[in-house]
């Protein structure tokens, strides 16, 4: 695994999203959108704004946020420039690229996403730890979908495919993160939200160990 061939595969993903800015601006115009839309329910129906509700929201935005932006991983890319990956790279130096950069551009839209969402819907967060759960949140979404976007992929692109196997796959993901950063906004005790983080990045060395066993036999296909 040269770690050279991984750094170029990352800056060529790099260079397309900066030439296909309009993807990363439909994105971010989706997250002021969504958090808008909340923020102006909330206003409306004059209730209060609990911090259960609040978080819940938040992921439902980030998970969505995550999904559309990790579908056009692999599905952006024509069969004859896999192709051609295939012939100066081998699947695996070709995933870790792809879940490094899928792994930066969660963290650029899902902070900018939470510090919009956080200016509109204010809240008190007492405990640090909801910020180790953002992060934790951020590489769990990037590194499932992007399993699942490959195997999308061999499946001719279908959209359908990547919603059916997100499912199961994400669902624990987000109910592990609700639980642990609905922990991390009261004044829990930091043993309950770390039994929460634990399986949770036990789930994400989990997907990455099939993920580097399975795409090798995906990318051959």
């Amino acid at each position: 695994m040269s770690i050279r061939r991984i750094i170029a595969l990352i800056q060529k993903d790099l260079l397309l999203e900066w030439r296909q800015r309009y993807a990363l601006n439909g994105l971010l115009l989706y997250i002021s959108g969504a958090t808008f839309i909340i923020y102006i329910g909330i206003e409306q129906s004059g209730s209060e704004l609990t911090s259960s509700l609040w978080n819940v929201l938040w992921w439902i935005v980030a998970l969505f946020t995550a999904t559309n932006a990790m579908a056009k991983g692999f599905m952006q890319e024509e069969e004859e420039q896999q192709l051609y990956y295939y012939t100066i790279a081998s699947a695996h130096e070709i995933l870790l690229a792809k879940v490094i950069y899928n792994t930066l551009l969660m963290l650029v839209l899902g902070s900018a996403g939470f510090g919009l969402y956080y200016w509109f819907l204010p809240i008190a967060i007492p405990h640090p730890a909801f910020a180790l759960c953002l992060l934790l949140g951020f590489v769990s979404f990037a590194c499932s979908l992007t399993m699942i976007a490959a195997i999308a992929s061999k499946a001719g692109n279908n959209s359908v495919l990547m919603a059916v196997l997100s499912f199961p796959v994400l669902i624990p993901q987000l109910l592990m993160l609700t639980r642990a950063s609905s922990l991390s906004l009261m004044p829990a005790a930091w043993s309950l939200i770390q039994k929460e983080l634990t399986m949770l990045s036990l789930i994400n060395i989990i997907v990455l160990g099939v993920a580097f066993v399975l795409f090798p036999l995906l990318w051959r296909s």
